[in-house]
């Protein structure tokens, strides 16, 4: 199955050099596994902890299920679903099925076909600096972030199974793809604006939203249940876009990073709701990450410009329990609600999505199967 993708704005998919020199598959194979691992939380399956080593497959167990075989393809063999079945029990998770694990690899290839040049966001190139009086509080100068060249332009994805019988890994794929596109982006550096897609030609065999939702959570049904609530999942998230009426420039996406990072640090609500310093830079970081106290902390609130500079995209992760590590007292609702307002003072909030809300722009779902279908229909 080949597909043809227009990247909007570039994609940020490092080698080994740490430079976006050309389209890096094992990039776009992460950038889905992430997205499918929190389609499947979301629709109450469980995924593995990556910080704990993916699944690792029983093989003794596993090939003896196999030679026994199953009613439905006879001894020796097992159907897709009963395959499906017997990988849950015997170690792995609904992603590790699909993205391969320790003694099982994944159930597809990829191959790109790379047509992309070197290009940057329209959020701005190299270092860019705030304006007015947005000063880094230690250093006392302008705060910066730094865009570096991606990779813009034509993208071709060849995806095959790699196993007989298998109807489902493809249209599962394209219908993660269609998940993003509509909702987010691909690849790394997110949180700068890289990574938005259009379809050059619309797949034909492109999964419905209701199959797509089904296949997902008849996949999330198998095996264990329930999540661990560290890890992102679908009915944590939110998804949001915001008109922005005349033309952004690229200062005015840094001076908006930095002000919600201000209203976490100082704002008069979250002064209020959490008056203990420590607990706020904790909140802080964890939001809207840090490579100060922890390189490896990623913000959890990503944002794109779209290229005609009109169009906010907002999207992120606020999960229930955060209130246990960081923030005192302080519950989920009032950081959404922070959120909320911050995002909404960009511009005319056209869209906001997010799970058993009365914030919801579409309608408020407390089915997370017919959340997920809203998501692709709208």
């Amino acid at each position: 199955m080949n597909v043809k993708l227009t990247l909007t704005t570039p994609l940020w998919t490092a080698d080994a050099t740490k430079k976006a020199r050309h389209v890096e598959g094992t990039g776009l194979v992460g950038s889905l596994r992430w997205w499918y691992e929190a389609l499947i939380r979301g629709l109450g399956g469980w995924a593995c902890d990556p910080t704990e080593g993916h699944c690792e497959l029983k093989v003794e167990e596993f090939t003896r299920r196999r030679r026994c075989g199953c009613e439905h393809a006879g001894v020796g063999r097992l159907c897709p679903a009963c395959e499906r079945q017997a990988l849950a029990e015997c170690g792995l998770c609904p992603a590790c099925q699909v993205f391969g694990a320790t003694g099982w690899a994944k159930t597809f290839t990829i191959a790109t076909g790379d047509g992309t040049g070197e290009g940057y966001p329209p959020t701005g190139q190299g270092r860019v600096e705030t304006t007015g009086n947005r000063l880094n509080q230690k250093k006392k100068q302008p705060s910066a972030w730094y865009f570096p060249r991606g990779r813009p332009g034509p993208l071709s994805l060849t995806l095959l199974p790699r196993r007989p019988n298998d109807g489902e890994t493809v249209p599962l794929l394209l219908g993660l793809l269609e998940f993003i596109h509509r909702n987010a982006a691909l690849g790394a550096r997110t949180n700068l604006g890289y990574g938005l897609f259009e379809w050059e030609e619309r797949p034909a065999n492109l999964p419905s939203a209701e199959t797509f939702a089904a296949l997902v959570a008849r996949r999330a049904g198998i095996g264990r249940r329930g999540g661990t609530g560290r890890w992102p999942d679908l009915r944590e998230m939110f998804f949001a876009e915001v008109h922005l009426g005349e033309s952004w420039e690229p200062a005015d996406f840094v001076n908006f990073k930095y002000d919600l990072r201000a209203a976490f640090r100082d704002g008069r609500t979250i002064q209020r709701l959490l008056p203990n310093t420590h607990q706020r830079r904790q909140l802080r970081h964890f939001l809207l990450g840090t490579v100060r106290d922890d390189p490896n902390q990623a913000s959890k609130i990503k944002m794109a410009l779209l290229p005609d500079r009109r169009t906010l995209r907002v999207w992120g992760w606020v999960p229930e329990d955060l209130t246990k590590e960081a923030t005192g007292k302080m519950s989920r609702k009032a950081v959404m609600d922070v959120l909320g307002r911050e995002i909404a003072r960009q511009g005319a909030l056209t869209r906001w999505r997010e799970f058993d809300s009365g914030r919801d722009t579409a309608n408020r779902f407390t089915d997370s199967t017919a959340y997920l279908r809203s998501l692709m229909e709208e």
